[in-house]
């Protein structure tokens, strides 16, 4: 029982830390750790002095998200070392640290940095590789909500080989070299032998290559709940090992040996040596690694011998992986394997009784979606009611899919049975299950709960899953309620109160408004070329951390792509009063911006121009000027110089927005404007923008710049950065930065530093 708490109490400290919960210096942590230490081997209170020990250390080792600088990424001649790879419709990909950085055009990164790695053909797990690369920071977006955040522990940049430059394989052991051309070959035969889908499911369970698989499907799949099915997890890793133990032990019997040796014991001597070495042929996901340290230390004491407890075995192999490699025990997909793992192991079994296969079904699946549910809140902010049906219906046939794809593997290249008719039967009825399930219902989107109301729903869960009675059960329930609605009511801005919210999408623009109940959005993001959608992945997720479910404005500033990619996602998700748009874009026949028009009026959205907008307006008990472009846009001018100009003003305080005006708005500005108390720079501080001149007459107390992490256009340039000083706050350096002001004080906070600094009263002078 001491090491069920032990490693419970370590991944709850993991959790805190990654979470941001626990601050404090790290010597005191080690210092209650220790004490914890020594309560431990004192009876028979054992437990919870490795529940103090596990949890102060668990502080201690568990990385805190990555804040590295990210230069911009440039060809480079690096030299790696592989973790896991795999290869998917878009080519092969692997997890790599870096050992070695030779810069051949400016921007590399530091030794030791955690990369992803974009090659035509696999890279081996384990290997030493050497490939001449164009690096390039991963999108990810950092901001500010009233809900938690979980770290991120993805590499911080990708690596593309340069086409025709095959990488170089400096070293690999014949172990991970044999892996390496045995994975080349599964693909091969797989692809061979089973059509599409079938051949991406199938490289999906045996290979762990999830991107195989089409990804419409893997959309619904992923909407039915049942996508930890395709994705090599624990269960794959059992079920494999399993087998072939369970062959092993049966064609011992008939050996000569049989009488002299227990045939289960030489089955789990195999299982020692095969549970590793599958999980490293499946691609080595952290869940599949932790199942692999499972079963290993299960089938080595059933070797020695004796009868080993998976609850306790689970629970020392979760504790060591965590001090191991605390940033993988931190990977979502772990925590996620750990927690419905746990809420398993723990089940008593229930009295035999009719219908018992059905009954145990649907308690599988209830305790499974219970624990995952506030981790999936927390990360994703769903609540999914649909999987609890799916994983019913589907679970048995996802978990026969496995040895049906082994089968198929093994009897493909004798073509003596009907392997791959029988895989692609069961594959084709798992698939059109996922569709039915998915079109009932993708999910309830629940806004990210706060830290408070995060504890509040894990106690209704532990509640759940723990022997207890129901009056308990109920006073947990009751009690949590009141304490999540008392926790909304607090989440609202006061009333006096202007917030001025500038996200992070990247390099792009989006800033939030809100006063008195009113909102307006300015801008929503967008991605020039592919990338992800920061409109979906960070204007709505703030928008739902702030309780947001309406907006009053949107003002599209220009039709340039890094300022209008993000509306298509708002506009289907929130209703709209208002969209201002300067003109241009339908007058220069820009296709998506004409097509966002057209979305928004046939939502009922009012469109409104320049003409009538230049003037005066109110958002709340705060005023908004339309500057510029007035009385409408200049034909002979830049999108850019056209851009939508606002002052906003609450009390004593004035913001000034500059769309992506560069030094021609500028210079028409300069007769109607002041001082103000913070500047949004046009055009992302770029050096055509934020002129001397400009500068002197606004003096801004505050300068914001919205650019992306090592972006290519070198956004805020250098010069701009030297003028303005230590009054720049960057989204590419800070995250989302976020403002406060009640007409007398002016705070700030960021979400790098998200404790509120505040500034001095009053414009400047």
């Amino acid at each position: 029982m001491a090491i069920t708490w032990f490693s419970a109490s370590l991944l709850s400290a993991l959790g805190a830390r990654a979470l941001d919960w626990v601050p404090g210096p790290t010597g005191l942590w080690w210092g209650m750790g220790a004490l914890g230490w020594l309560l431990a081997m004192l009876r028979p209170r054992a437990w919870l002095g490795a529940w103090l020990a596990a949890l102060c250390w668990g502080v201690v080792l568990a990385p805190g998200p990555v804040q590295e600088e990210l230069p911009v990424g440039g060809l480079s001649r690096l030299t790696v070392q592989v973790h896991r790879g795999g290869c998917g419709e878009r080519g092969c990909f692997a997890e790599a640290t870096t050992l070695h950085c030779e810069e051949l055009e400016p921007g590399c990164v530091r030794d030791g940095t955690s990369l992803g790695i974009a090659s035509a053909s696999e890279l081996p797990a384990g290997a030493q590789v050497t490939a001449l690369v164009r690096i390039r920071p991963r999108t990810r977006f950092e901001n500010l909500a009233d809900g938690v955040h979980w770290v991120d522990t993805r590499a911080c940049c990708l690596a593309t080989v340069q086409r025709g430059a095959q990488p170089r394989i400096d070293h690999v052991s014949w172990l991970g070299g044999a892996i390496a051309s045995l994975r080349v070959s599964i693909r091969a035969l797989l692809e061979r032998s089973l059509r599409p889908p079938h051949a991406g499911i199938s490289r999906a369970l045996l290979l762990g290559e999830g991107s195989a698989v089409d990804p419409e499907l893997n959309a619904a799949i992923r909407n039915a709940g049942v996508s930890h099915v395709l994705a090599v997890s624990g269960m794959h890793v059992t079920l494999l090992v399993g087998a072939w133990v369970l062959a092993v032990r049966r064609l011992w019997l008939f050996t000569p040996w049989a009488l002299a040796l227990e045939a289960r014991r030489v089955g789990a001597g195999v299982g020692v040596v095969l549970a590793p070495l599958l999980s490293r042929l499946c691609g080595a996901s952290p869940s599949a690694e932790r199942a692999a340290w499972t079963s290993t230390l299960m089938y080595l004491v059933t070797a020695l011998g004796l009868r080993p407890a998976p609850l306790p075995v689970a629970a020392l192999v979760v504790a060591g992986f965590a001090v191991v490699e605390p940033r993988e025990a931190l990977h979502p997909g772990f925590q996620l394997s750990v927690l419905a793992t746990a809420a398993l192991l723990s089940d008593s079994p229930p009295p035999r009784r009719s219908w018992a296969w059905l009954r145990n079904a649907l308690r599988t699946s209830w305790r499974a979606w219970l624990a995952t549910m506030p981790f999936l809140l927390v990360c994703f902010g769903q609540l999914a009611l649909v999987p609890l049906l799916a994983n019913v219906v589907l679970m048995p046939l996802g978990e026969a899919l496995v040895p049906l794809a082994a089968l198929h593997l093994l009897a493909a290249p004798l073509d003596v049975l009907p392997s791959a008719r029988v895989f692609s039967i069961a594959s084709g009825a798992f698939v059109q299950g996922a569709r039915w399930c998915a079109a009932l219902d993708p999910g309830l989107t629940l806004p990210p709960p706060t830290p408070v109301q995060t504890l509040a729903i894990a106690a209704v869960v532990i509640s759940g899953l723990v022997a207890c009675s129901w009056r308990t059960r109920a006073l947990v329930a009751g009690l949590s309620v009141l304490t999540l609605a008392g926790v909304e009511l607090t989440l609202g801005l006061p009333a006096d109160t202007l917030r001025v919210t500038h996200l992070d999408v990247g390099q792009g623009d989006a800033t939030l408004l809100e006063s008195d109940g009113e909102v307006m959005l300015i801008d929503a993001g967008g991605a020039i070329g592919p990338g992800p959608d920061p409109g979906l992945l960070a204007v709505l997720p703030a928008l739902r951390g702030r309780r947001i479910r309406a907006l009053d404005r949107v003002v599209l500033t220009h039709p340039h792509p890094d300022h209008y990619g993000g509306l298509p996602a708002v506009l289907a998700a929130l209703p709209v009063r208002e969209l201002w748009d300067n003109g241009q874009g339908p007058a220069e026949d820009v296709r998506p911006v004409i097509a966002v028009l057209e979305a928004a009026r046939a939502k009922g959205t009012r469109v409104r121009s320049p003409a009538e907008l230049c003037g005066r307006h109110t958002l709340g008990r705060a005023t908004i000027e339309v500057l510029a472009p007035c009385p409408g846009f200049d034909f002979t001018r830049e999108p850019n110089d056209n851009s939508f100009v606002l002052r906003v003003t609450q009390g004593a305080h004035t913001f000034l927005l500059m769309g992506d005006s560069e030094r021609e708005a500028e210079a028409s500005l300069l007769a109607r404007v002041g001082p103000v108390d913070v500047l949004k720079l046009g055009h992302h501080g770029s050096r055509t923008s934020s002129t001397p001149a400009f500068l002197a007459q606004v003096q801004p107390k505050l300068a914001i710049a919205s650019a992306g992490r090592g972006n290519s256009f070198g956004h805020p340039h250098s010069e701009i950065v030297q003028r303005l000083g230590a009054k720049l706050l960057r989204t590419d350096q800070e995250g989302g930065i976020e403002l406060e002001s009640d007409g007398r004080t002016l705070r700030v906070r960021t979400a790098r530093h998200p404790a509120w600094r505040e500034l001095s009263a009053g414009p400047a002078s």
